[in-house]
């Protein structure tokens, strides 16, 4: 555990790490299950048998751990350290990264410590496995996973001429009145390729909703950037407080490309892509123009898809422990806050969108 514990400062989640540890000493089978967890994540079964283990034996880690069940993982992860440290180490990725990736551990337990009371563990255990098995990287203000396709349902093309970029959708999605993808919709998307390579499909609109009308983009004025299944880097964005100034976010994504070229070559990224909240026609229309969201938001060409409401956006807004159902109780003070709470008043909120960068707009800038 002392490996791990180097990068975690959070002095609760820590205590709990180790009453864990004196707890699983004294008894056999949940030092047993911390070492069949791991043989799972870092062998074939990978995630998805990790996490059917973990799943089917919660209850029973209740039962013997209680209030520190949520310090459990944080215990495996711990002793799985040297298994991650092998993986930076036979790769070369640099110890730094690591620790600055690491640093998740710490935002994650002050959320928990907010939304439980001041009590200790983490409840995002999902996204901090990626952490251990070397499946995102912090590179300067914003994360990055290598891993993940282009499965937007859409095409991006680039105007020869001017660079422009549109979007379109591709054929067969169910699409309801508002412009998302939808298990039934109004309309369903069509795309066809005329014989001179000419396509005629669903335009996305600058939002990101998929539109009735269609255009038409001849071949010789336009080149594919990147479609459904193509590689592309996805960046997350730390919620850690800290500002994000356009050149904070555009020195983030060239030190992104450069890992790429470095430790992936043999893979050629199109481009960055971003599903969050942050990039909501809700957040461009209640912050100024000049605000830091609002400018990195604008630097992505959307893509279609669903309509999602992240439940602990409220959260992130107004702070830990808040609930959007109660929010006439809490009074607003920032321009997001204000904002946020026109939004509620008029019986809507944030809805994520996904946007993707083609990787010259960052190389070349």
């Amino acid at each position: 555990m002392t490996g791990l514990a180097r990068y975690i400062t959070d002095r609760g989640l820590l205590a709990g790490m180790e009453r864990v540890a004196r707890k699983t000493a004294d008894c056999g089978w949940l030092a047993a299950l911390a070492e069949e967890l791991l043989d799972l994540l870092y062998g074939e079964g990978g995630e998805p048998q990790f996490w059917a283990m973990y799943t089917r034996r919660r209850a029973e880690l209740e039962q013997a751990l209680g209030e520190d069940a949520d310090c459990y993982l944080a215990y495996v992860y711990g002793l799985g350290f040297p298994r991650l440290a092998a993986i930076y180490r036979d790769r070369g990725y640099p110890r730094q990264v690591l620790a600055d990736t690491l640093c998740d551990f710490d935002l994650r337990a002050k959320n928990y410590r907010e939304l439980h009371g001041g009590r200790a563990g983490i409840d995002d255990y999902r996204w901090l496995t990626r952490h251990m098995t070397a499946t995102v990287f912090r590179l300067g203000r914003l994360q990055f996973v290598y891993s993940k396709p282009f499965v937007y349902g859409s095409r991006i093309y680039r105007k020869l001429r001017d660079g422009s970029l549109t979007a379109v959708a591709e054929a067969g999605l169910a699409v309801d009145g508002q412009g998302f993808v939808a298990a039934e919709g109004e309309f369903v998307t069509e795309l066809r390729e005329a014989v001179d390579g000419t396509v005629t499909a669903n335009l996305i609109g600058p939002g990101g909703n998929i539109l009735t009308g269609k255009v038409s983009l001849p071949a010789g004025d336009y080149a594919c950037v990147v479609r459904d299944g193509e590689p592309v880097i996805d960046i997350h964005i730390p919620a850690d407080g800290s500002r994000m100034s356009p050149q904070d976010a555009a020195l983030s994504m060239r030190m992104a490309w450069a890992f790429a070229q470095r430790y992936f070559p043999e893979t050629r990224y199109r481009g960055f892509v971003c599903s969050s909240w942050l990039l909501s026609t809700e957040v461009e229309e209640i912050l100024p123009e000049d605000a830091n969201l609002v400018r990195f938001s604008r630097l992505f060409t959307r893509c279609a898809g669903q309509k999602r409401e992240h439940e602990l956006i409220y959260s992130w807004i107004f702070g830990m422990g808040k609930n959007k159902k109660d929010f006439r109780l809490h009074e607003p003070s920032t321009t997001m806050q204000k904002g946020a709470r026109r939004l509620l008043e008029e019986g809507r909120w944030f809805t994520s969108r996904n946007g993707f960068i083609p990787a010259d707009r960052i190389t070349d800038s």
